[in-house]
């Protein structure tokens, strides 16, 4: 992209008057970027236009547009810049890599912009206050924050508020060392370290040069003392050097012998000037073995240089393949490994999964890289930059189709894989998480004991230990929605109960028992929810050995499945949205109802029905994910939580009681009064409440449509929970699958839908899905998969309302934070 010297282009136009340049001279070794007098070194430039043209003659009329415009937003005045809220954004000609960068902005009441670094958006600033109506997107959290994050800790809202009063000027600090960012606001740290995200390709790192832009949005903005400093390349590697030390760091070299290290070849590596240099042969600290840690490094290669780093290393054998993994150490820039399978370059686990490249330095320049190993997952940070990021066990392509026998290793030693160039290695030093996690509580997956429920009185909720999984937009969600239960369960109290059993309007207040209700939606549509009372059973799995003593917590349930007049209005949705589901960025500050923020399905791409009838017929292909979306759309609405039963829930309900193989028995002569089974290829389902219901009035628990439920597939759930009773036992989902669902569907035979029976589900249920990668939102090969909703009696925690709608993610390449 060419760029031009504004001023040169628009002439005197633009500077009105001047008093000063700076109202204190830069700090040493800054540079400034406004002398108070004109634009140069910047140009006119909106990113989110320019990256939607792609032909020559439309950037040329963009261009001269904007020139045209830009006079009439930005002006100088008194040694300030003051834009008007609109036009083209400010964007300096010169892209910059690594740098600290310092701006003073003052803003005007609803005032709403932000800082660009490497032309991606952005350090957030905005109008704090209340009445400014922008606390719905977290401005009452304050300014600096990176507000284009998504996922757990990821900075989009900053550390503490530290803005001034409107009309006030603020002083922005901002510290940038490959996608590490550091945000200081009026001298207190609002950001720390935290990778800021590639808004434009959110499946790579962030840029290694870009521009740095002074975003206009609607109101505005005042700035002035304008300036940066690059950072070069042996300060980068002392801050970040900074941010792998402390407490649990220890030191594997000594700078002066190799101590603790193990060669497989004399004198493979030698200590040269203070580093490790070589070589022949693996070389590793034998003195411990580790399973998770964290090893940071700094490595200085040769021209073509070649080695690796060995992780969870057995201590002979080919590191590549009999340890867990290598870690490519390599010059990317040779020709000599031009034509390399992708998976061998820089960064990569050798043969497996490929890092992104451009982040190396030049030969000969020292490199600071950070590995963090925990299970079977791997990252590696590269010059603060994030290059590889995966799980080894989802490696299903190796290269050359060659096994990597030490794949599932889970301890090993730490080393270099040696090759024969003369590779350098420095500073390194390790953290051992595994010691940490020893402390930690119960394995995940695993469940705090919960009280049982009374009516009397709530029992204190159980608390699920999220770790750091958590999306920071779909945690504020959901205390808003919480927030919404508790106040409706209030109002819930003062309204009159219908008597057991009826089918009245009026809702149950949260807790009581054994008291049926009908909920209405805005549209019209409602549906049955029947109480379940708490209780104990025997919990059989398919296997002999696979019965567990469960005690259930009261609940309601559906009497019927989930229909498409209750499912569409969630799944149509007028709003454009990205693949996640969630409103497209530029959209998100003009939409007050927090409803309208969640994450809906993208439009499928045929008729969800598959040519079977619609009308009350049971809602059928969503995944899990969106199966667990809708339950919280629906929270949102009503004011009742929702979620998917879990495969304990599920079961009990369908029991209803019994001990035998079917809920009205064992005589499988009898499916055909309880149960649509059987149908050839032209069947399809059928309305719900066609056949008779079990003895709690719970229709087609048996056949029709098959049923998500909200656990994770186990093979054995007596060897998952163990041989305790469990109170309301929920396998959590840790990964895409198998999920359980059940009670069978209307082509099926009699033995796959008894109450015991279980159908994990499979990666093929998107089969003819045409999208890459595949939808979050639909399974296409599931004409045959429904859902039946759950309320509990008791509200929950926090934390486990969020599990609940945050579980069942695909994986088949899609993100890896869902909204």
């Amino acid at each position: 992209m060419k760029t031009r010297h504004l001023i040169s282009q628009v002439a005197g136009l633009l500077a009105l008057a001047t008093t000063h340049s700076f109202a204190e001279s830069p700090p040493e070794g800054f540079t400034s970027l406004f002398d108070g007098k004109d634009f140069s070194g910047w140009r006119a430039e909106n990113p989110h236009d320019y990256v939607k043209l792609r032909d020559a003659k439309k950037i040329a009329a963009k261009r001269k547009k904007d020139l045209e415009v830009f006079p009439v937003h930005w002006q100088i005045k008194d040694g300030v810049i003051i834009n008007d809220g609109h036009g083209p954004y400010l964007c300096t000609e010169k892209d910059y890599g690594d740098v600290e960068f310092l701006v003073d902005f003052r803003l005007d009441a609803n005032s709403d912009s932000g800082i660009y670094m490497r032309g991606t958006p952005q350090v957030q600033i905005w109008d704090t206050r209340e009445e400014a109506g922008k606390w719905k997107h977290g401005a009452d959290k304050g300014s600096g924050g990176l507000w284009n994050n998504k996922g757990a800790g990821a900075g989009k809202h900053p550390l503490v508020h530290a803005d001034k009063p409107i009309g006030e000027w603020n002083r922005l600090r901002i510290r940038q060392i490959g996608s590490r960012t550091w945000v200081w606001l009026n001298d207190k740290l609002v950001v720390d370290g935290v990778y800021m995200q590639n808004f434009w390709k959110r499946d790579r790192p962030l840029a290694k040069l870009g521009p740095i832009i002074l975003q206009t949005h609607g109101a505005p903005v005042a700035w002035r003392n304008i300036a940066v400093r690059e950072i070069l390349p042996v300060e980068a590697d002392k801050i970040l050097a900074e941010a792998a030390s402390g407490d649990g760091w220890v030191s594997l070299f000594d700078g002066s012998s190799t101590k603790g290290w193990k060669m497989q070849v004399a004198d493979g590596f030698k200590v040269i000037d203070g580093a490790l240099v070589g070589g022949k042969g693996a070389m590793y600290y034998d003195k411990k073995a580790f399973s998770d840690f964290k090893l940071a490094l700094e490595f200085k290669l040769p021209p073509g240089g070649n080695n690796g780093l060995l992780i969870r290393y057995p201590g002979k054998g080919n590191g590549s393949y009999v340890g867990m993994c290598e870690l490519q150490v390599l010059d990317d820039t040779a020709d000599k490994y031009k034509d390399l399978d992708e998976r061998q370059f820089h960064g990569s686990a050798y043969g497996m999964i490929a890092a992104h490249r451009g982040y190396l330095r030049p030969v000969g320049e020292w490199n600071h890289q950070i590995v963090t190993v925990q299970g079977s997952r791997i990252q590696v940070e590269l010059n603060g930059v994030p290059i590889l990021d995966g799980d080894l066990r989802k490696v299903k392509q190796f290269m050359e189709n060659k096994a990597h026998p030490g794949i599932k290793l889970t301890e090993g030693f730490i080393g270099f894989a040696g090759h024969g160039d003369l590779v350098s290695f420095r500073n390194i030093r390790v953290k051992d998480l595994a010691a940490k996690a020893a402390h930690k509580a119960a394995a995940p997956g695993a469940l705090l004991t919960p009280t049982v429920s009374t009516p009397a009185a709530q029992p204190e909720p159980r608390v699920i230990d999220l770790g750091d999984d958590v999306d920071e937009e779909q945690m504020r969600l959901t205390k808003l929605i919480r927030e919404r239960i508790l106040k409706q369960v209030e109002k819930d109290a003062h309204k009159a109960t219908p008597a057991e059993g009826s089918q009245g309007k009026a809702t149950p207040a949260e807790g009581s028992q054994g008291k049926a209700y009908t909920e209405e939606l805005d549209n019209g549509v409602s549906f049955e929810m029947l109480p379940v009372k708490g209780g104990s059973f025997r919990w059989q799995g398919d296997q002999a050995d696979d019965v567990i003593e469960a005690t259930i917590s009261p609940f309601w349930m559906g009497k019927y499945e989930v229909t498409w007049e209750e499912y569409e209005p969630f799944m149509i949705t007028e709003l454009p949205r990205e693949k996640d589901g969630q409103v497209v960025d530029f959209m998100r500050e003009t939409i007050e109802d927090d409803g309208k923020l969640m994450a809906r399905p993208t439009p499928p791409y045929h008729p969800m029905t598959y040519g079977m009838p619609r009308e009350g017929h049971p809602a059928v292909s969503m995944t899990q994910h969106a199966a667990n979306k809708y339950c919280q759309w629906l929270s949102y609405k009503t004011g009742h939580f929702y979620r998917l039963p879990t495969e304990a829930e599920w079961e009990y309900a369908c029991r209803a009681g019994s001990t035998t193989k079917f809920s009205w028995g064992d005589d499988a002569a009898k499916a055909g009064e309880y149960a649509l089974i059987g149908g050839d290829a032209s069947s399809t389902y059928d309305l719900p409440g066609q056949k008779k219901p079990n003895a709690w009035g719970f229709y087609d628990m048996h056949g029709n449509v098959l049923e998500w439920t909200l656990d994770q597939h186990v093979d054995n759930r007596l060897k998952h929970f163990g041989n305790k009773a469990q109170k309301d036992p929920w396998v959590i989902a840790t990964k895409a699958y198998p999920h359980v669902t059940k009670g069978g569907y209307w082509q099926q035979d009699i033995e796959a839908i008894s109450s015991a029976a279980r159908h994990p589900s499979r990666p093929d249920w998107k089969a003819s899905d045409p999208q890459s990668p595949k939808s979050l939102w639909y399974h296409t090969d599931t004409p045959w998969l429904g859902m039946r909703l759950v309320r509990p009696a008791n509200i929950p925690s926090l934390e486990e309302m969020y599990r609940a709608w945050n579980s069942g993610v695909a994986e088949d390449g899609e993100m890896a934070a869902y909204r």
